[in-house]
């Protein structure tokens, strides 16, 4: 199914199915393929993500990101997740992609499951 939808088509689907407040693809140079329309996380923002995906560590560090300061942790070499006062940052990557992706922290649905699951179907 995703092979017969655009990139947009296909963000759009990921915030919807996950009740995200926003959504983006990127490759692994940090050059954006997708976003939802609202999105303003940059080109330069993504290369520091990934950066930091290759800087695992067990310390807790800062990414200030759309406005917001996250508090961050790796959860493993692909996964970053992050928490600003309202709101829960998921970066995800895999050979090909990154996806970050912002949610409610209340949402019934959790973001991280949400990236999880959407980036296996790219496998």
């Amino acid at each position: 199914m995703l092979e017969l939808m655009s990139w947009s088509e296909i963000i759009d689907n990921l915030k919807q199915e996950g009740q995200l407040k926003l959504a983006a693809v990127f490759d692994l140079s940090g050059n954006k393929i997708a976003n939802t329309g609202e999105t303003l996380i940059t080109s330069e923002d993504a290369v520091f993500i990934l950066k930091s995906l290759d800087n695992v560590t067990t310390v807790i560090f800062g990414l200030v990101l759309l406005g917001s300061t996250y508090v961050c942790i790796s959860v493993d070499a692909n996964t970053l997740i992050g928490q600003a006062k309202e709101e829960i940052f998921v970066a995800r990557r895999n050979r090909n992609l990154m996806i970050c992706a912002v949610s409610n922290p209340k949402s019934n649905i959790s973001c991280l499951a949400t990236v999880k699951k959407f980036m296996d179907k790219f496998k």
